[in-house]
Parts: structure tokens; C-alpha cells; sequence
């Protein structure tokens, strides 16, 4: 009985159990279910983007229609900033072109106007530096050298002087004053001025007394005297074996003589035409036979020349001299004259 009582508790325990096990599967299974779902869900994009990676690109396309914008909106913007770049270096370019054709238009003003001054200076340089030379062409023609100038003008000046004392003298005899007294004036002026002129002189004397000189040229007298020198041919002329080229009659300016050397090429050393004119010249240490110096023949030194326009200029000065010693002495008489009066 016992049993049975034991038994029949049991098939009811089993049978309150049965539900009591059904109902928490199912909540199980329900809760699995709503785990599930939102899961499933959610996953189902990731999933099908993994599968199907074309169908995943399509899905992320608008990603990459949001970054084209922003392309398409930078490359516009820097295609207007190069432009407006350009378009100001090209203003700025245009500039200073224009700057630079004002500034070369100004340094061409500039340069007419310097070459019109400097023309117009060269001008007034000529015409000043003319006329003194003109006037002492016409004083003295035939003076060359410009030491004779000096020495001419400076007689000349004295003449002057002279003529100028003479002027003063008849301006004043419409005055009332003492002709002795005048002429005592007049006398002490060109004194003090002959005085002068002889001063001068006597240094001009001393200046010429102290340059070089040499003897005069052979022409007349330079004929070949030695045996070997029969064939010897002149340097200027045809000549053969009867004068050196130094004693040559038909050209005896040295200008002409260095032109005709320069013209032929000739040696300056030993006037031959195959020479270089160096240390392997036959010539080369043969001084001049007038100044005693070498690098060049005795034809073509022009010491001769210049000694005799020097002796020349040299016995002008001394007759100059003597002319107004003689001019003092009767000066310094007349004065002596007037003052015992």
C-alpha cells in the first residue's frame, strides 16, 4: 500500500515536472530567439558585404560620393589661385617692362643730352684752344717747335708792352701834366719791362744751352772710302757704293727716311730688309754715331734736326739779349737825364 501511495506520489511529481520543464524551454528558446534576432539583425549587412564584396563596394559608394565634392571643389580653387597668380605676375611683368622702357628712355635722354654737352664742350674747347693758336701761327709762321713759340711770344709780348706805354702816353697828353714828368714815366715802365724780357731770356738761354746737340749730317762729305763698302747700297736712293745712307743728299728729312723704312720693312738697327731687328741684328750693339744711343741707325736719328733748330732758336735768344742790354743802358741814360734836370 505503501508502495502504491509512493508510486502514484511519483507519477505525479513527473507529471508537475513535465510542464514545469517545457515551459522553461520554451522561454529558453523564445530568449534565444530575441537574442537572435536583433543579432541577426545587424550582422546580416557585415555578413552580405563579406560575401558578396561587390554588393559592399555599392553600399559604401556614398563615401565616395562624399569625398568627390570635396575634390571637385579643392582642384577648382587652385586652378583660380594659379590664374589670379598669373594674372598678377603678368600685371607685375607688364610693369616693370614699362619701367624699365621709361628708364632706358630716360637714360637715353640723358645720354643725348651728355653727348649734346660734350659736343657742344669739345666745341668751345676748339674754338678757344684756336684762337691763341691762330694768333700764333700769324706771329710766327715759320716756328715749329713750342719752346720757339714761347720764346717768340714772350718778345713779342714785350713789343706790345712798348706799343701799349706809347698809347698810354698820348691818352695823357690831352691832359695837363708836365711832359717831362710823362716821359719819365714812360721811361721807368719800359724800363722795368726790358728788365723783365732780359730775365726771361737769359733763362730761355740756360734752357737751350743745356739740351743735347750733335754736328750736323755729312751730306756733302760721306763718301764711302773702304774697299768692302764698293757695292754698299743706299738705303733711300739708288745709289751704290758712293755715300752712306746717313750722308744720303736726295732724302735727307728723317720723317720721310722712318716712312720709307716702316713702307719696305727694313730693319731700323741695320736698315736690311731680311732682318728681324732683334739680338741676332748685326746692328744691334752699334750705338747711334750722333746721341750715342741704340735701337736705332744713324740715317734715322733726328738729333741733327732738332741740334740745329736748338742752335738756331739759341743764337735768336742771344742777339735778343744783347739787343736789350743795349736798350737798358740807353734807357737808364735818359733816365739819369731827366732826374738831373
Amino acid at each position: 500500500m505503501d508502495h502504491q501511495n509512493d508510486a502514484v506520489d511519483n507519477d505525479n511529481t513527473q507529471d508537475l515536472g513535465e510542464p514545469r520543464g517545457t515551459a522553461s524551454a520554451q522561454s529558453q528558446v523564445e530568449a534565444d530567439d530575441i537574442m537572435r534576432q536583433p543579432t541577426t539583425d545587424h550582422d546580416e549587412p557585415r555578413t552580405i558585404a563579406s560575401a558578396h564584396p561587390q554588393e559592399g563596394i555599392d553600399d559604401t559608394q556614398p563615401t565616395k560620393d562624399l569625398d568627390a565634392p570635396r575634390e571637385t571643389t579643392s582642384a577648382p580653387t587652385l586652378e583660380g589661385l594659379d590664374e589670379e597668380r598669373g594674372v598678377e605676375s603678368a600685371q607685375s611683368q607688364e610693369e616693370t617692362d614699362d619701367a624699365s622702357q621709361q628708364a632706358e628712355g630716360l637714360n637715353e635722354e640723358h645720354g643725348a643730352e651728355s653727348t649734346q654737352w660734350q659736343e657742344e664742350a669739345g666745341d668751345a674747347s676748339q674754338q678757344m684752344s684756336a684762337q691763341p693758336r691762330e694768333k700764333v701761327e700769324n706771329l710766327c709762321p715759320q716756328t715749329e717747335d713750342l719752346d720757339e713759340q714761347r720764346e717768340f711770344e714772350m718778345i713779342e709780348g714785350n713789343v706790345e708792352f712798348m706799343e701799349g706805354v706809347d698809347e698810354a702816353v698820348n691818352e695823357h697828353d690831352d691832359a695837363d701834366i708836365d711832359e717831362d714828368q710823362m716821359r719819365r714815366h714812360q721811361l721807368e715802365l719800359e724800363l722795368a719791362r726790358a728788365r723783365q724780357a732780359l730775365r726771361d731770356l737769359h733763362s730761355i738761354i740756360l734752357d737751350l744751352e743745356n739740351q743735347p746737340t750733335c754736328a750736323a749730317r755729312r751730306i756733302h762729305h760721306g763718301t764711302t772710302y773702304r774697299d768692302g763698302e764698293r757695292f754698299l747700297r743706299c738705303a733711300f736712293c739708288p745709289a751704290m757704293g758712293i755715300h752712306y745712307s746717313d750722308s744720303c743728299p736726295t732724302v735727307m728729312d728723317t720723317t720721310v727716311r722712318k716712312q720709307m723704312v716702316q713702307e719696305k720693312r727694313k730693319c731700323e738697327l741695320c736698315l736690311e730688309t731680311f732682318c728681324a731687328g732683334d739680338r741676332e741684328c748685326k746692328k744691334w750693339a752699334t750705338p747711334c754715331y750722333h746721341c750715342r744711343r741704340y735701337g736705332h741707325h744713324s740715317a734715322l736719328c733726328d738729333l741733327p734736326e732738332r741740334s740745329q733748330q736748338i742752335n738756331e732758336r739759341l743764337a735768336n735768344a742771344r742777339r735778343s739779349y744783347q739787343w736789350y742790354e743795349e736798350r737798358i743802358k740807353t734807357l737808364e741814360d735818359q733816365l739819369r737825364q731827366y732826374r738831373d734836370h
